[in-house]
């Protein structure tokens, strides 16, 4: 168990600091390892170990709170529910809620012609892959350009993409009717953590009176008040540049969420998503059985 448990940490804390992938693609790939893993020890009495073990590599990255949420929520529930059987039944609430908040979010999103999106989010690809615009304006993202990611995937899909300089975006949210963004949290009094950059875009379509919405789902929320941000360094042409990933755009911007339970301010997302924690979450996975 003590060598399986060495390479399943490793493995792990490679999905955990995964710089490439959202939030979201983390936390389902976690999920899946950890069922997996899990399966393979059916009937060891320590099977539950696996998610301590997981949960602390998670809590090495805390700006990432999707990951940690669904662990502790598993450390809650297995004490009453077989691991597997909690895990996969995670996984499929997890995924239904993501549905539903894109389901919300298609509805919202319909009719633009022109959107602004920035970074990478898997929610809004899959969204604006979804939908029919005319043009979607994706912002570089530097150092690390994620937009160029986001434009090919969006390319892949059919979508009209066009790459902009990140100070390009203060020109373009003029020309736009929508801005959306992903979420990879959602702080306590109803901040959205997003990449750096986020705040001026949002406060920008503010300004200029176009709509800006984020896609989250209830899981990305800081139940346990664990977000913190994180710092990476990165090397352009010799230069070592360090910098914070995440912004935090207070809820007074004029964004909205969007999430299984609709749209919403931050503050009115926070009130439903604590409410929904032990009701839609701890509860349904506890009425489980293996």
């Amino acid at each position: 168990m003590s060598d399986l448990s060495d390479r399943f940490v490793t493995l792990i804390r490679e999905i955990v600091h995964d710089e490439s992938s959202g939030s979201t693609e983390i936390g389902r790939r976690l999920l899946l390892t950890l069922s997996r893993y899990i399966e393979h020890s059916r009937g060891d009495p320590r099977s539950a170990e696996y998610i301590e073990a997981a949960l602390r590599a998670a809590e090495e990255r805390p700006s990432i709170l999707l990951v940690g949420n669904m662990l502790r929520i598993l450390r809650e529930v297995t004490p009453e529910v077989p691991p597997q059987t909690a895990i996969d039944g995670l996984l499929l609430l997890y995924d239904q809620a993501v549905d539903r908040s894109l389901r919300n979010a298609r509805d919202l999103v319909k009719g633009h012609q022109k959107v602004l999106t920035y970074s990478y989010s898997s929610n809004v690809i899959r969204l604006l892959s979804s939908v029919e615009v005319r043009s979607v304006y994706v912002s570089a993202c530097w150092p690390s350009l994620e937009g160029l990611r986001t434009a090919a995937s969006l390319r892949e899909a059919g979508v009209h993409s066009i790459v902009i300089g990140d100070m390009d975006v203060l020109d373009v949210v003029e020309r736009v009717d929508l801005v959306l963004v992903g979420c990879d949290a959602v702080l306590r009094d109803g901040s959205l953590v997003n990449r750096r950059g986020t705040r001026t875009i949002v406060e920008a379509a503010k300004q200029h009176h176009v709509r800006a919405l984020a896609i989250a789902d209830s899981l990305k929320v800081d139940y346990w008040g664990s977000w913190s941000n994180e710092r990476r360094r990165y090397e352009v042409r010799g230069v070592e540049v360090d910098l914070e990933v995440f912004d935090v755009t207070p809820c007074d911007r004029g964004h909205y969420y969007v999430t299984e339970y609709g749209v919403s301010d931050g503050r009115s997302l926070i009130d439903v998503a604590f409410k929904s924690l032990e009701s839609e979450w701890i509860s349904r996975l506890k009425g489980v059985r293996g």
